[in-house]
This record gives C-alpha cells, sequence and structure tokens, in this order.
C-alpha cells in the first residue's frame, strides 16, 4: 500500500506508543518466570507478535489482552521446532540462544522473510561451532538448522555489530546450570540496550554482573514473575521532534519515570536542542515547537535506529550537518544510510553518503515525487512526516509500519496530518482505517 502525503501545518497531541526494545525484553522475562506476569501498556506490532509466537514455541502461554499476560510454567522446552521470526531482528538474536539451552538436543529450524534474511548471524554460528553445536544454513543466513546444547563457559563476542547477540546469550546461559562469561570484543556499541536487557532480567530476579562494558558474568537463575509497565518509545518520539520542527507545536506524552529511562534513544532529546530545536519538558512528556534549525555534527553509533530522522532535520536545517557512525545502518531492515541518502536527494536535498558518514548541505526541497520506504519503518515514518511540510509525496509500502507501530498513521491523522491511500491504483480517502 502506498500513501500520498499533502502539505499541512502538523501540529496536536499524543501519546507515544511503549518501547519496543523494552517490550521485547519484559515479554521474554515474564514468559522464562514461574507464574503469571503482567505486561502493561503494549502495543501488538509485528514485530512484538514475532517474539510471542516464538516464545509460545517454547510452551509459554500468553494472552494478548489489552495487556499482555503470561501465564507460568513448569519447564520451557522445544514445542514447535520451527520458529519463523518474521522479519525482527530482536527476536531471531534473542531467542537462537534461549531456544538452543532448552532444545535437549533437537535439532530448530529457525526462519523469517526476506529482510531478516539479510541481517547477520554470524557471531553465533562462530561460537557455537566452536562449542560443539551444529549450525546448518543458507547463503542468506535463513532458514538455519541448528543441534546441540548451549553450555556455559566463556562466549567471546565482538562489540560493533549488534548488542542484541549479548542480550540473546545473557538469557540463554541463565537457564544453563554453571558460571558464564560474555567477552567484549573491541568497544561494545548500544550499550544502552545491554542495559535495558540488564534491568529487564532485574525486574524479574535475575542479576546481571557487568564489568564496565568489557564483559559480562551469568549464572543459571530463577526468574520470578512481576508485573511491569513498558514506558514511552524515545526512537518512536524522535518523529514527532521533526514534526514539531516543521509544524507548530506536538506535545508527546507516555514518559512515565522518564529520568530513570535507560534508553539509549533518549538520546535524541540532547541531539534536537543541539539542532536548535525548541523543547519544553514535563513530567511526562515533551513539547516540540516550531523552530529554525542549524547543521551540526552527531555520531549515531551508540542510536543508528535515529539516523533517518536526523538526516531529514539536517535536510532542513541552514549549513551542513554531518551524521557519523552509521556503519552499522547497512544491516538494519535495508541499508538506510543509502536508502535516506537516496531518498531525500529524490527531494533536493543536497546530500552525499561518503562512505563512514553521510554529508547534507541544507536545500529547498521540492514535491510531486514518489519515495521509496525500501520495506523500512523507520524510513517510512520519517519520509511521512518530512513529507508534510513539502506536500504531494508519495511513499510506497507504508505498511512497513507494522513492523514497531501499526497506529502511526491515526496518530498523523492526530496532528494534523494529511493523506491519502491507494492500493491497485485506487485513491482512498483517509478517513477511515
Amino acid at each position: 500500500m502506498d500513501i500520498t502525503v499533502n502539505k499541512s501545518e502538523l501540529n496536536g497531541e499524543i501519546i507515544i506508543p511503549p518501547s519496543k526494545s523494552m517490550s521485547h525484553r519484559q515479554i521474554i522475562s515474564g514468559s522464562l518466570s514461574k507464574g503469571i506476569s503482567k505486561i502493561s501498556n503494549i502495543v501488538y506490532s509485528e514485530d512484538i507478535n514475532a517474539t510471542i509466537d516464538a516464545m509460545e514455541s517454547l510452551n509459554i502461554r500468553i494472552k494478548k489482552e489489552k495487556d499482555c499476560v503470561i501465564v507460568g510454567h513448569d519447564s520451557i522446552e522445544v514445542k514447535k521446532n520451527y520458529i519463523n521470526c518474521n522479519e525482527s531482528g530482536s527476536t531471531i538474536r534473542f531467542l537462537i540462544p534461549i531456544a538452543v539451552a532448552v532444545s535437549k538436543n533437537e535439532t530448530i529450524k529457525f526462519d523469517g522473510k526476506e529482510g531478516l534474511r539479510k541481517r547477520p548471524l554470524q557471531i553465533y554460528e562462530d561460537e557455537f561451532v566452536k562449542k560443539g553445536i551444529s549450525w546448518n544454513c543458507s547463503n542468506d543466513n535463513l532458514p538455519v538448522e541448528i543441534k546441540g546444547e548451549l553450555k556455559s563457559g566463556i562466549y567471546k563476542i565482538r562489540g560493533d555489530v549488534s548488542s542484541q547477540f549479548i542480550t540473546g546469550l545473557l538469557y540463554g546461559l541463565s537457564l544453563v546450570e554453571g558460571k558464564s562469561k560474555i567477552e567484549i570484543i573491541g568497544d561494545l556499541k548500544s550499550k544502552g540496550y545491554v542495559d535495558l536487557t540488564i534491568k529487564s532480567m532485574l525486574d524479574f530476579g535475575v542479576k546481571v554482573i557487568n564489568n564496565n562494558y568489557k564483559s559480562f558474568e551469568i549464572e543459571k537463575s530463577e526468574y520470578k514473575p512481576c508485573d511491569v509497565i513498558v514506558e514511552g518509545d524515545y526512537s518512536q518520539l524522535a518523529f514527532y521532534g521533526l514534526a514539531g520542527v516543521l509544524g507548530k507545536e506536538i506535545t508527546v506524552k507516555g514518559f512515565n519515570d522518564k529520568e530513570k529511562s535507560l534508553q539509549g534513544d533518549k538520546e535524541i532529546i540532547k541531539m534536537l536542542k543541539k539542532f536548535g530545536v525548541k523543547i519544553e519538558e514535563f513530567k511526562d512528556g515533551y513539547k516540540f515547537y516550531k523552530s529554525e534549525t542549524k547543521g551540526i555534527e552527531v555520531d549515531v553509533s551508540d542510536v543508528p535506529d535515529l539516523a533517518p530522522v536526523l538526516c531529514c532535520v539536517g535536510a532542513i536545517s541552514t549549513g551542513v550537518t554531518i551524521i557519523k557512525g552509521i556503519e552499522r545502518l547497512k544491516i538494519k531492515e535495508c541499508d538506510r544510510g543509502m536508502a535516506i541518502v537516496t531518498e531525500l536527494s529524490k527531494l533536493g536535498c543536497n546530500i552525499k553518503h561518503k562512505g563512514s558518514y553521510i554529508e547534507i548541505v541544507g536545500s529547498k526541497l521540492i514535491g510531486n515525487v514518489t519515495l521509496n520506504s525500501y520495506n523500512d519503518h523507520r524510513i517510512a515514518m520519517a519520509l511521512t512526516i518530512l513529507g508534510s511540510s513539502i506536500g504531494n509525496i508519495k511513499i510506497k509500502n507504508i505498511e512497513s509500519i507494522n513492523k514497531s507501530y501499526p497506529e502511526f498513521l491515526n496518530d498523523f491523522k492526530k496532528i494534523k496530518g494529511d493523506f491519502k491511500k491507494s492500493r491497485y491504483n485506487i485513491i482512498i480517502e483517509n478517513q477511515g482505517e
């Protein structure tokens, strides 16, 4: 499905959806507990549903109600040895060590859609083969068949690919006898995501020793049931920061106890302020005002999900913006660096991909163009918001938003966003969803 975004002055208030990153972790931690846990403030996006389905394959009972209710288990075991993770990188990287830990040497087959097949799993393959675990996969990473037993010990993991591998091993190794250590090779990127994992595990009674992000120690532990409320998602808030700059003013709520948040993407607030965005903070949220922004230099090594929005802010700012630390954008749902450069160029933006960084010179943007989302939810949402300031912008495959934020278009309407849907060359007005 495509949409055509018309010019409009964005203005209004929304409740931000819950953190997708934390939702994954709380569902998994609850699933590993004996007893009943309730995860409140949850959105059943495609990625979250993938994690729920995967945990149900391990004999976990989960009720998808207003709150996500996880029914305790007597023992975790492989109920279905074929686990389809859809397009969720978090799901497959978190679940592989968990499934192998409880598989009792059964063969487990992991699979996913095309976008997931491009996401690397080599780190697991290298370490598992060393430990005597069989790993058989196609040239596209997936499907992969894994057979063996996860055992305690020392695991050496590169820190510059994805912190998801550390999270997956922390979960898996917490289920096997003995003490284990995960040693980080090089510098660990996206430390904030590991912090979220450690917090979630601690919420459910499991302790991880963090040796200054150089190594992590874990031993077999008992997860205890817990009721938790998932906090608002800062990676989604980023789109509304852009909306406020372009429009009139945007109020975003849903951030209770925001001072305690460990989300790395909370850095978006500092980054937007550096651009010159006027931001008002209050107890449970933020208000973003129309602002004249100036180009800055920013590093997204630890917050790669913010890159599409930051590039859009750079495109409308005076002067030069440099987005550094973009290497890992290649292994997201698409090559996000090349994707955002290609699409912003279509709008007349003076933007160049220079290997390790993106250079943007603020430009007057033009409409009447068709943009590709590359089936990437963050590209789709960033271009939708930006398109509201230009008008007559067609965005292809908008349904990619269902990966993380299925209510995005409804919320876009709430802040006066104007668009039309099109399917098979039929235009559908945006009054009905």
